[in-house]
């Protein structure tokens, strides 16, 4: 069984080496590195990461996603009582390949998940920016409305709420326990979960989602990978960790391998993953693991997309196993956009999982062209780096049929479904991002 899965998981990576792969409008585009600019080597990726973010621009050049005209009148609607505007999703995958943007009532958008979650339970996935406090807040407020929302839908008899953290590694979850339960105050926490060794983005921005946690009591999920397991995946890829260990993360190994099977997810691979290696290698980071050990060479491709979709099993797993122990409950997920968008990142996985049994919803949080691109070729876009114009964003990522002739990549009839960026998207006006 365990062979089985890794073989497959190792024959995906040479869908890496194609010279073409499917785009989200006109149906193919050149592969070609990332244009980023060199830095110096450093001791810890994350923290480098995190300082050289706001420099990092990346996309693909291909036709804006059409929207309606209602999105931009919707912004006007941003307000105190409501620093949010809300749009879902629409879609297509006829041959007019036109997906769209319908606003939704600030005042409807919590109600709305919260009536579609209903008594099913599921999860929910907020897809931040790690270094905006604009996200975090939204994310506060979203977790605040969403409790008191389901006091009144269930008449103050709700199932449990529990907030999914990716921010903090598994091993960790009895100190997030303690923190809820009054028995540590969030400073011990903070330095018990080795914050700003382990994550490194700003506790501060985190601040309002942990202290909305405690006041209403809502239980904390840890979700990410322990470091010192990565480590050894990003090494020598998943067979250079121990069976034991890879139980604890992937509790459901053919579904694992199978899930990376499909054309979808070699798409999304070749548009999401793999332009995230090529910043990390021009970034000259990939001699590193995420912990800071020096590697004896660089990261391959293989051991950096093993350690990838280690990364997103596991998140989802833990999701999974917290919803199954909670019928009913929700669970809101606040992890990075790149974990959310084109749903073949955790929301797919956690999906599988679950089945039909549970709900699964994805939100955006003020995606940007930057964001919605694939790396490398919207530099020089005015305004790419900005979430005020959602209809100037990729809402959707096209591939093909299997088996598919190369000269017929093109052709209307050879689509084979769409993936869309989200359920929604939500453009703020909370705070100001931080550096």
């Amino acid at each position: 069984m365990v062979r089985f899965w890794i073989s497959g998981l190792m024959l995906l990576t040479l869908s890496r080496n194609i010279m073409c792969v499917k785009s989200e409008q006109n149906g193919i585009y050149p592969r070609r590195p990332s244009v980023l600019c060199a830095f110096n080597l450093p001791t810890d990726r994350r923290e480098v990461i995190a300082k050289t973010v706001a420099s990092i621009v990346a996309g693909v050049s291909s036709l804006s996603v059409p929207a309606p005209a209602e999105a931009n009148v919707a912004m006007a609607a941003v307000s105190q009582k409501y620093p949010f505007v809300a749009y879902g999703i629409k879609a297509d995958s006829s041959p007019a390949l036109n997906p769209t943007l319908k606003s939704v009532p600030s005042d409807r958008f919590v109600k709305d998940i919260v009536a579609t979650i209903g008594s099913k339970g599921g999860a929910v996935w907020l897809g931040e920016h790690h270094n905006s406090a604009n996200d975090h807040s939204f994310q506060a407020d979203f977790i605040e409305k969403s409790f008191e929302q389901r006091r009144k839908t269930f008449s103050g008899n709700a199932p449990p709420m529990a907030i999914g953290l990716e921010q903090v590694q598994v091993k960790y979850q009895p100190v997030l326990d303690d923190f809820i339960m009054g028995k540590i105050s969030e400073e011990t926490m903070r330095k018990e979960v080795e914050w700003e060794k382990r994550w490194s983005w700003p506790f501060e921005a985190y601040r309002p989602v942990f202290s909305k946690a405690k006041e209403l009591g809502i239980q904390l999920v840890a979700l990410n990978v322990n470091y010192e397991d990565l480590v050894e995946v990003e090494k020598a890829g998943l067979p250079g960790l121990a069976p034991d260990r890879l139980k604890a993360y992937i509790k459901d190994p053919r579904g694992f391998a199978e899930f990376a099977g499909p054309l979808s997810f070699k798409t999304y691979v070749d548009y999401v993953i793999s332009p995230s290696y090529d910043m990390h290698q021009a970034m000259g980071i990939l001699n590193y693991s995420v912990s800071g050990e020096k590697l004896e060479n660089e990261m391959s491709f293989r051991n950096f997309f093993s350690g990838r979709v280690l990364w997103d099993e596991a998140m989802a797993s833990a999701a999974e196993t917290w919803t199954s122990a909670n019928p009913g409950g929700l669970l809101v997920g606040l992890v990075g956009a790149d974990h959310v968008k084109f749903s073949k990142g955790i929301p797919g996985r956690y999906a599988r999982m679950v089945k039909a049994e549970r709900d699964n919803i994805t939100v955006m949080l003020n995606p940007t062209l930057i964001d919605t691109r694939r790396a490398g070729s919207v530099s020089n876009v005015m305004n790419s780096d900005s979430s005020q114009i959602p209809n100037s964003i990729t809402l959707q990522l096209r591939y093909v049929k299997d088996g598919i002739d190369p000269s017929q990549i093109r052709a209307p009839e050879s689509t084979g479904g769409v993936l869309p960026l989200a359920d929604y998207i939500v453009v703020s006006n909370y705070v100001q991002n931080i550096a």
